[in-house]
């Protein structure tokens, strides 16, 4: 379906005529459906997606060095892409250039303004981008979402026995709320605080995770393609928690 000479609109055109892949609450498919959100922030706004995010999000929020590309200016600060060397053994060691940072597809703009991914950021915007969810919504005195809707986004929102999976890789006791997957309790190896916590993870090996019962969150941050393909983000993930537990026990 993504061809980047797309728009949004030109996009969810070609969606209009795509028959769908299974009734809808009967399974879960990471699909194109947060670009068609995106298409109707479009709409509803008036305004490029892009334009709507620097105004009502990335500026409010003080996140200048984030957005769809990375202009001439930044791009001595863009970090290079790397991929496995042999992609069928990914934890075998050795890297290549996935991507130059100069020349590469995120040096100029494209006209697909993709809702479900696509921005480049740094750990500095990141950070306040999660500090507005820790926030509930708010933070340092800007407030972007309310507390409401914010708790409908952390909900799971599948149907009962419905889970979050992909083709090369499961995850379970996961569902889905509006934008994030939420975990619906623990697995081998996890505390029960786990419970409630809500994340998402990125191509390159990104990952956020927000974990309210634990009071804790975290951010991981690489340039390893694919993400879903090391384990380094979920061993963070396990040590924080019991950092937080060994701390909590010495109190």
């Amino acid at each position: 379906m993504h061809d980047f000479g797309d728009t949004l609109e030109t996009l969810v055109a070609k969606l209009a005529d795509t028959p769908l892949h299974f009734e809808p609450g009967t399974h879960w498919l990471y699909g194109v459906s947060t670009d068609v959100l995106a298409r109707l922030v479009e709409v509803l706004s008036g305004r490029r997606f892009d334009e709507f995010l620097k105004e009502r999000l990335f500026g409010p929020l003080g996140m200048h060095d984030t957005d769809f590309h990375v202009p001439p200016e930044k791009q001595h600060r863009f970090t290079t892409s790397y991929a496995p060397a042999n992609p069928l053994d990914p934890m075998q060691p050795g890297l290549v250039r996935a991507d130059d940072p100069v020349k590469g597809q995120w040096s100029r703009p494209r006209p697909l303004l993709s809702g479900g991914g696509g921005l480049c950021s740094t750990m500095q915007d990141y950070l306040a981008f999660v500090r507005m969810l820790v926030g509930d919504g708010a933070t340092s005195g800007v407030r972007i979402l309310k507390r409401e809707t914010l708790d409908l986004m952390r909900r799971n929102h599948l149907a009962d026995g419905v889970f979050v999976n992909f083709r090369v890789w499961q995850m379970p006791n996961t569902g889905f709320g509006l934008g994030f997957a939420v975990k619906l309790g623990p697995v081998d190896g996890e505390p029960a605080e786990v419970t409630g916590e809500y994340h998402w993870g990125g191509m390159a090996g990104t990952h956020s995770w927000l974990a309210p019962a634990a009071g804790i969150a975290g951010i991981v941050m690489t340039q390893r393609l694919p993400g879903f393909f090391h384990p380094f983000s979920e061993d963070f993930k396990r040590l924080t928690y019991a950092a937080c537990a060994g701390e909590a026990r010495r109190m």
